[in-house]
């Protein structure tokens, strides 16, 4: 299960490394299942975290992402890293606490040219 889901992630730009991805739970129905999956910084606490519900089905012996869904439990993506539901069509989690990223326009210049 856990590896179905870091299979799907692993396509997208996303420091895998630097996250703890634990499956807490699983309903199987057949050759589908719901997996709850919380991805938390390494170091940090759950709570730090996010968690998201995955729709899985299993094809040729190995379990695939074929939906995600939010979680009222996440309150922002995990630090440094960008949105795991990037290109599911699910909305990102409500709430960041920082803010929106300032246009590129925006910032000072860095002096190199």
């Amino acid at each position: 299960m856990r590896q179905g889901v870091l299979d799907h992630l692993s396509g997208r730009s996303l420091n895998l490394a630097a996250m703890d991805v634990d499956v807490t739970a699983v309903q199987f129905n057949g050759d589908r299942a719901d997996a709850t999956v919380v991805f938390t910084p390494k170091g940090a606490t759950p709570s730090q975290g996010m968690t998201l519900h995955y729709q899985m089905q299993e094809k040729s012996g190995r379990w695939q992402v074929v939906g995600t869904q939010d979680s009222s439990h996440a309150a922002s993506a995990v630090p440094g890293g960008s949105n795991p539901h990037d290109g599911e069509g699910a909305p990102p989690p409500a709430g960041n606490p920082h803010g929106a990223m300032p246009s590129p326009s925006d910032l000072p210049p860095t002096g190199n040219k």
